[in-house]
């Protein structure tokens, strides 16, 4: 009888172990899940700056007048020459001021644009919408 007791006694804390290992491991197990799951959020939800600049920028009111960014920060400028003719050079850009300018570079020299919502806005006022 006192032998049947001990080992009951053995088994009920070998389960209770057991037990409390697998209620662990469930714990650890979701905790990992939840900051998986937080990490991606956050991944997924943080804004990528570039991201709101490349492609193509136009002028408003003058058709000739473009910008075309690219992931590279390359990218090419085109505007209206006196004959009204489109010209076009390569052009460098570079988020500026924590984001909120875009510098353009191109061999005359740099212009910083103002990142508005859903426009660029030069410092002579020159605005330019995102087209595609």
């Amino acid at each position: 009888m006192l032998i049947f007791v001990a080992y009951l006694s053995m088994y009920n804390g070998c389960a209770c172990e057991t037990l409390v290992i697998g209620k662990v491991k469930d714990v650890v197990k979701r905790a990992g899940c939840i900051l998986l799951a937080s990490v991606l959020f956050v991944c997924g939800c943080s804004e990528n700056k570039d991201k709101k600049i490349v492609g193509s920028w136009q002028e408003v009111g003058d058709p000739l007048g473009r910008l075309e960014f690219r992931n590279d920060h390359t990218g090419r400028a085109f505007w209206p020459n006196e004959q009204r003719r489109q010209e076009s050079e390569a052009m460098k850009w570079v988020l500026v001021n924590d984001g909120t300018m875009v510098s353009v570079m191109t061999p005359p020299g740099a212009v910083n644009f103002t990142i508005k919502d859903d426009r660029l806005v030069s410092p002579n006022g020159v605005v330019l919408v995102k087209v595609k």
